[in-house]
């Protein structure tokens, strides 16, 4: 007589494990769900976050190439003042401090006496300052050398 009562037993605790078999693999299915839509979600939020980071190198690039043609405009449009030599000095200069990689966020003072130079201040980070000298030095050379 125990014999179908076992049975029941048996049969309890199959039902269990083939519900908790269920159950596990319907939370898999739904964490993985979640896992690959959060995924997908950085993944578009990297490659957006990439191609706003891209746009703005851009863009400060061509500023930065705008600003050397206008420079390079002003300078020719002088042009008819300044004589050849100096014309060349200048374009070099303007041409260094646009292509140069650093952000150069700064201002220069300058006080004049008859038409000369008395007093300048630079403002602006000491650092920035000594790299502009020493761009300063260098045309000087290359400019000495090209005479």
């Amino acid at each position: 007589m125990k014999f179908p009562l076992k049975k029941r037993k048996h049969q309890y605790y199959l039902l269990v494990s083939v519900s908790l078999i269920i159950l596990f693999f319907i939370g898999y299915e739904l964490i993985t769900n979640k896992i690959t839509s959060e995924a997908e979600r950085l993944v578009e939020e990297a490659t957006t976050q990439n191609v706003r980071e891209k746009k703005g190198i851009l863009q400060f690039d061509f500023n930065e190439f705008d600003k050397f043609i206008s420079g390079a405009e002003k300078i020719i449009d002088n042009s008819t003042v300044l004589k050849r030599e100096q014309l060349k000095n200048r374009l070099v200069f303007n041409s260094e401090l646009a292509f140069s990689e650093e952000i150069i966020d700064a201002s220069f003072i300058y006080f004049f006496k008859e038409n000369e130079a008395v007093y300048t201040s630079f403002l602006g980070e000491k650092k920035l300052e000594k790299e502009i000298l020493h761009r300063i030095r260098k045309l000087k050379k290359k400019i000495r050398f090209l005479k």
